[in-house]
């Protein structure tokens, strides 16, 4: 590597110092402790579609129903209690609250500021109504008297769906989500990412889920993240159309071990989420946000995924299903490439991209930096 880069003029190094940051889900080892700008971050209910929610932790239809009876109910008394749009805010902010309501789309994102523990309280409260039993809240804003009219106004046994069983069920479901100890979490220095930090020319940031635990929990931290590039990537291209502000920057989200984000198993039980990723792949492109798959088992990626993509770095690759499959999907390359696929040497690909007239058969440079030796 170090001949290949001396035959190019270059040097082998990395980033200048402090450009690159990793971060890590709360309470999660990351896979380099020694990082010099090390963070970890907590990821926030508010911003998880309902819809993925319910995708996540594989909730039936009983369970469904329940679900979104306390997630609406949570909706009227966060309102009823100020708790957001929040009470005694200026009326620009007011203003400005009521118009982020107005342009919800909850199969994007939750309801502003509910959190999982204020959502585990309202279930508690539905269960308890319908068991006929008391129920203690842990949020402060339910142990208020104003808290118990809205609960006692809003909450009619006669309305909502009974069975004690059902609605335990839904309990532990979102139990099971709280005992990850990642939602809404400000311990040991954690905190909410700042999406528009991310964005700096000359910065790399690294989003280390190596530590997650739960498959799920990974695809939901990737999705909130490309979800909130891209918001970020979209304000900043908006202050620039307004002359408020310099051209946005050029951004690259790079998903290592794709197939373990978007296989086809995984987008059959979670179809939201594979929307919310079309929906960005698609949309990002206009707005200098580019989307990178790695995968050294491209077969395990539906055609769906693959359908997203307008360029392709292939490096060898010998089983002959997968072959075919990328034939299907990779347009133009001679059956002279294809035939070379399974024997290329190292470093060599057939790469294909739109702004080439045919694909090509290429050596990649060797990067001018270190490996670090890892598990």
């Amino acid at each position: 590597m170090r001949k290949a880069l001396a035959d190019r003029g270059l040097e082998p190094g990395g980033l200048k110092p402090g450009a690159m940051t990793a971060y890590h889900l709360v309470g999660r080892e990351p896979a380099n402790p020694a990082h010099p700008d090390l963070r970890a971050f907590s990821l926030q209910f508010a911003r998880l579609s309902p819809h993925a929610v319910l995708e996540m932790v594989g909730a039936n239809d009983a369970q469904e129903e329940r679900y979104w009876f306390a997630y609406e109910l949570c909706k009227v008394l966060m309102r009823d209690l100020g708790v957001f749009p929040e009470a005694g805010a200026s009326d620009a902010d007011k203003e400005r609250q009521e118009r982020l309501i107005r342009r919800l789309d909850e199969f994007d994102r939750g309801w502003p500021r509910m959190t999982l523990s204020l959502l585990l309280d309202v279930v508690g409260l539905c269960k308890a109504r319908v068991a006929k039993t008391s129920f203690v809240p842990f949020n402060e804003v339910f142990k208020s008297e104003a808290a118990a009219e809205a609960i006692h106004k809003h909450l009619d046994p006669k309305q909502m769906p009974g069975n004690v069983s059902s609605w335990g069920k839904v309990l532990s479901l979102l139990w099971r989500l709280s005992r990850l100890r990642v939602f809404d979490r400000h311990t040991a220095g954690a905190t909410f990412l700042n999406h528009g930090a991310l964005l700096e020319p000359g910065r790399v940031s690294v989003v280390d889920l190596s530590d997650a635990g739960l498959t799920e929990l990974s695809n939901i931290a990737i999705a909130d993240l490309l979800r909130g590039v891209q918001e970020a990537q979209e304000a900043a291209y908006r202050k620039f159309e307004r002359g408020e502000a310099a051209q946005p920057p050029r951004v690259l989200i790079v998903i290592e071990e794709a197939h373990e984000f978007l296989s086809e198993e995984r987008i059959g039980r979670m179809p939201v989420l594979f929307q919310q990723v079309a929906r960005i792949a698609k949309r990002g492109r206009k707005r200098w946000l580019g989307l990178t798959f790695v995968t050294q088992l491209p077969g395990n990626l539906p055609r769906q995924v693959l359908g997203l993509c307008n360029s392709f770095v292939l490096h060898k690759l010998t089983d002959p299903a997968v072959v075919a499959t990328l034939k299907r999907t990779v347009g133009g390359v001679d059956e002279a490439l294809w035939a070379r696929l399974p024997g290329l040497a190292p470093g060599q690909a057939i790469a294909s991209f739109p702004h080439f007239t045919r694909p090509l058969l290429v050596s990649v440079d060797p990067a001018p930096g270190r490996l670090r030796m890892t598990e």
